[in-house]
């Protein structure tokens, strides 16, 4: 079923240049809209076997140092912007080595360690702080070898948990929520009729998505939303106008949410970029909620899984068997020896 009502012809964004003889004053309205979207893990799941799939993991090495430094850090003092000095220490923690292996096809998944930087900030962040910088690096220098000795206990205590956390974000796709704001616009000669009526076969479909776990109803309902976007993107009369940057600004960020529910990330990225170019140059006046390292990371991260089909019907049948193996998914930990060596510790995961 397509969500899609008849085309507004007569007074619409596709009725004909001549139909307006001046320029009609236009209001944009923001208004945040709740969707779910589906997300791809940082690894690639070509021929991913979610029967065959173990998890191992290893904790290796000590807590070191890396390094002292003074930095400055931005604070808000009675609306003012004012800078306070203070220690940055930066640290490593013990590596954890995690391999996910699938025994169907006998691949690793993932094979690497987690990241095991730290960071810690010496000093007070307040308004009338006065750090004395060469005091606080003496002091901590002093308790250093047990700080890092406590780190790395803590770090190994919580280490399953992590490997665990890692598993429930990176092995599957899964639903994630997405806050996003979607514009409509107001003005007295009906000229975005077709506009507001993609926005609200979005809705609709953001809706669905949110309500019924399902995707090819409602990302063909946002196809429709996405071609009358992408029409009124090249129409003359909005070409023509004095506000034509705000108004473009605010249909393309519509479309960048619109191709991201729908999974052509490449779209949603090249929206997205084009919208706050365009809010940018015609003088910031939208809010525009920057989404773009998260689009471009799920780009990166489906060019991992090339192989799994784009299809609504292949991702919903991928989420529901990924959501079936995290509820089975063991973790099991190794020393660092047992680690490296074959054969491999685990029998297929159930």
């Amino acid at each position: 079923m397509r969500l899609l009502l008849p085309l507004v012809l007569s007074g619409g964004i596709l009725s004909p240049l001549c139909a307006l003889a001046a320029e009609n004053p236009v209001s944009i309205l923001g208004q945040k809209q709740t969707a779910k979207i589906l997300e791809f893990p940082d690894m690639s799941l070509n021929q991913m076997d979610y029967r065959g799939i173990s998890v191992e993991f290893a904790v290796g090495g000590e807590s070191s140092l890396r390094a002292i430094a003074p930095i400055n850090v931005p604070i808000n003092c009675n609306g003012a912007v004012t800078h306070v000095s203070q220690l940055e220490v930066t640290y490593e923690l013990p590596k954890i080595y995690i391999r996910v292996h699938d025994s169907v096809h006998n691949t690793n998944k993932f094979d690497k360690a987690l990241p095991n930087e730290g960071k810690l900030l010496l000093g007070e962040a307040s308004c009338d702080a006065k750090n004395d910088l060469v005091a606080l690096e003496a002091n901590f220098r002093g308790k250093l070898n047990d700080w890092l000795k406590g780190q790395a206990r803590q770090e190994m205590q919580g280490a399953k948990r992590k490997v665990e956390s890692f598993v429930q974000e990176n092995t599957v796709v899964a639903y994630k929520p997405l806050d996003i704001t979607s514009f409509q616009f107001r003005s007295d000669s009906g000229e975005f009729s077709n506009v507001n009526q993609a926005y609200d076969i979005a809705t609709k479909a953001y809706a669905m998505i949110e309500e019924k776990d399902t995707l090819s109803e409602p990302v063909e309902g946002i196809r429709g939303a996405i071609e009358l976007w992408e029409m009124a993107m090249g129409n003359p009369q909005i070409n023509s106008r004095s506000d034509a940057k705000k108004i473009k600004a605010a249909i393309a960020y519509n479309l960048s949410g619109a191709y991201w529910v729908a999974m052509n990330y490449m779209q949603a990225s090249a929206y997205h970029k084009l919208a706050r170019m365009l809010n940018e140059q015609s003088g910031e006046t939208l809010k525009l909620p920057d989404f773009q390292a998260r689009i471009d990371r799920q780009l990166r991260n489906r060019s991992l899984s090339n192989q799994v089909p784009n299809t609504p019907v292949a991702m919903v049948t991928l989420e529901r068997m990924g959501s079936e193996y995290i509820k089975h998914a063991e973790v099991v930990e190794l020393t660092a020896e047992h680690f490296n060596a074959a054969p491999r510790q685990l029998s297929a995961a159930n």
